[in-house]
C-alpha cells in the first residue's frame, strides 16, 4: 500500500458552536479547521507556549492599529508583561499620541467613499467589480488635528505637499 502524502496527514474538523466553550476550548478547536481560524489558533498555541517559558517576546506593531482601535489592548499587553518589546512604526506612535492628546479617530465607511477604479491586473478586470475602497476610509480623522500635532512633535506644521 503506498504510504499517504505528508500533506494528506491531518483532517479538517468541522467547527461545532456550542454554548459555554471558553476562549482557550474554541481556539484549541479551531486548530483543526481551515483558513485564518487555524492561523489564530496557532499563534494562540505558540503565544502561550512563550509565556510559560523563560523568553523575552517581541512584538511588531504595524497597520493602522492604534487609530484602529487597539491602542489600549497593547498597552495591557506591556503593562502586564505579556509582550517584553515592542517595535512600532512611526505612524502607530503618531496616531497613539494623536488619541493621548484627547483627538480622536472616526469609523469610516465603504460608501463614503468615492468607487475605486477596475483593477487592471486581477479578475475584477472580467467580472466588472470595483476593487477594494482604500483602508484609509476605515478610520478618518480631521487633518487639522494632525497638524496641531506636528506643531507639537516637531514645533512647525508639515510642509505642504503636491498633489
Amino acid at each position: 500500500m503506498k504510504k499517504k502524502s505528508r500533506f494528506l496527514q491531518t483532517p479538517i474538523e468541522p467547527f461545532a458552536v456550542e454554548a459555554g466553550l471558553t476562549a482557550d476550548e474554541i481556539l484549541s478547536r479551531m486548530e483543526r479547521i481551515s483558513f485564518q481560524g487555524r492561523s489564530l489558533a496557532t499563534a494562540h498555541r505558540i503565544w502561550r507556549r512563550m509565556l510559560e517559558d523563560d523568553v523575552t517576546i517581541f512584538m511588531g506593531m504595524a497597520g493602522a492599529l492604534s487609530a484602529g482601535g487597539l491602542r489600549m489592548i497593547v498597552a495591557h499587553l506591556i503593562t502586564h508583561r505579556y509582550i517584553d518589546c515592542l517595535v512600532s512604526t512611526g505612524a502607530n506612535l503618531y496616531h497613539d499620541l494623536h488619541e493621548t492628546r484627547g483627538q480622536h479617530h472616526y469609523v469610516g465607511s465603504i460608501a463614503s467613499t468615492t468607487p475605486s477604479p477596475v483593477r487592471k491586473s486581477s479578475s475584477a478586470t472580467t467580472t466588472g467589480l470595483p476593487s477594494s475602497p482604500p483602508r484609509s476610509s476605515r478610520v478618518r480623522t480631521p487633518a487639522a488635528n494632525f497638524c496641531i500635532a506636528s506643531v507639537d512633535i516637531c514645533g512647525r506644521r508639515p510642509a505642504a505637499t503636491a498633489s
